[in-house]
């Protein structure tokens, strides 16, 4: 009789412990993933919230957060923000969409990038046309442009100063194309904004403190009558003693 009850005991224990990692398993799979999108215009919601509920049973535990961010990488225009998980069973995630800040006419493609030159299509289509600025890369060239991905450039440091030079003021306002000028022999590195209104800005060194720069030559920009507007050049540029000027000439200065 006392052989019979340790085999009963075990077979018990085995069962119980099958019954906790049972329910365990149960409380701790994923019932919902709870997306937020920030999103205008067009939208593919539904279509990433199906990627999302691809999560929903499997356990929250072991489930890795860069699995469910990965999730978004075939929606080039969004991006997870942020992911976290909420005890027991719920996944909580904001999704974000990219805006076309710029647009890169090259050999047999257009780009269409996010401010932060990430190329949201490769087909030149925009949702919102005047928004887009268009950026005309001079002697540069795409070494680089899978969707999705960000754009490589034959001198990213120079490109990417442009962009972020860019980005120091709302420009889509007043600018509808931005040139990159870059001599062969590199003795200079500017960045030319046309306006709207006829005038063409000059930032000499962009990649210089170009955000300064920029920011310089639209005050001056700005404080001057809409005649003046019309016609005319603004080179903003850095003195010998480190000082950031922004003048009007009738001439480019080049």
């Amino acid at each position: 009789m006392q052989n019979l009850k340790k085999p009963l005991i075990i077979l018990v224990a085995i069962a119980f412990l099958i019954a906790v990692v049972a329910s365990l398993t149960m409380l701790f799979s994923v019932k919902k993933v709870e997306a937020v999108f920030s999103v205008y215009g067009e939208s593919e919601a539904q279509e990433i919230q199906k990627e999302l509920d691809a999560f929903n049973g499997k356990n929250i535990v072991f489930l890795k957060l860069s699995e469910v961010i990965a999730s978004c990488d075939k929606f080039p225009y969004y991006e997870i923000t942020s992911a976290e998980k909420v005890y027991p069973n719920v996944i909580k995630v904001a999704v974000y969409k990219r805006a076309e800040v710029f647009k890169i006419d090259n050999a047999d493609k257009a780009y269409v990038l996010d401010k932060d030159g990430i190329v949201l299509n490769d087909e030149g289509k925009t949702e919102f046309p005047r928004n887009v600025l268009s950026l005309d890369i001079g002697n540069l060239s795409v070494v680089g442009g899978a969707v999705g991905e960000k754009i490589q450039t034959s001198d990213d440091a120079l490109f990417y100063s442009v962009l972020k030079t860019s980005q120091a003021l709302k420009l889509n306002d007043s600018v509808k194309q931005v040139e990159i000028a870059k001599s062969e022999y590199g003795d200079f590195r500017d960045a030319v904004f046309k306006t709207y209104t006829g005038v063409t800005i000059n930032v000499w060194n962009v990649d210089d403190d170009g955000e300064n720069k920029i920011e310089a030559a639209f005050s001056c920009y700005e404080s001057e009558s809409d005649y003046k507007k019309t016609a005319y050049f603004i080179n903003a540029y850095k003195k010998s003693d480190g000082n950031i000027v922004a003048e009007w000439t009738s001439h480019s200065g080049d």
